[in-house]
């Protein structure tokens, strides 16, 4: 008799557990699901080589918001006169930019930025303001888009310069993240 109460003990027991097993496995909200692993990794903006690698990639991601990041509140793309059609001035402000390159994120079907590696340079001042730990780099900058499978390929190949600058507060002192400068990109000058 022990042996049938035992026995039906152990089944009920084990019973319990298995539906206790799967119902944690099944549950939905037990765990989260997992972060998404394709998420673009961005390097943080306290180097500026880490500028022109996230440039590069949220052109590669075409994601719009981490290239908001990335410009200074005053940025600005200079343009060559060569490339400015009647009346176009050569100079696009952040707002305009951010605008045109969103339209390029959603449209193209075809994406591709390169920017070559070179050496950064200190700038003192820029546009005769005094400019501490400003730097600037002249690299090489191949885009290729196309907006239509069957379309015309866009090949742009120029160098470009940029300037990239810490973040400051509005008495000019640097903004400091976890003791770190952040860098954002001031001037991107299309020099050929």
């Amino acid at each position: 008799m022990k042996k049938k109460h035992l026995r039906i003990a152990a089944t009920v027991i084990l019973a319990v557990i298995m539906v206790y097993s799967f119902g944690c496995i099944l549950d939905p909200q037990e765990e989260p699901l997992p972060p998404d692993s394709k998420k673009t990794q961005y390097e943080p903006l306290t180097d500026k080589e880490n500028v022109i690698k996230n440039l590069f990639l949220t052109y590669k991601h075409k994601e719009i918001e981490p290239y908001m990041e990335l410009l200074h509140e005053e940025y600005y793309w200079l343009m060559q006169s060569a490339d400015l059609e009647p009346g176009e001035q050569p100079m696009v402000v952040r707002q305009d930019d951010i605008k045109m390159t969103k339209g390029v994120f959603d449209n193209a079907v075809r994406l591709e930025l390169e920017i070559y590696y070179a050496s950064w340079q200190s700038v003192n001042e820029i546009g005769e303001e005094p400019c501490e730990d400003c730097w600037k780099t002249l690299r090489g900058y191949k885009i290729t888009a196309q907006f239509n499978p069957e379309g015309t390929i866009y090949v742009g190949n120029d160098n470009v310069e940029f300037v990239v600058v810490p973040l400051t507060d509005g008495n000019g002192d640097p903004i400091l993240i976890d003791g770190k400068k952040q860098y954002r990109l001031l001037i991107a000058a299309d020099i050929k």
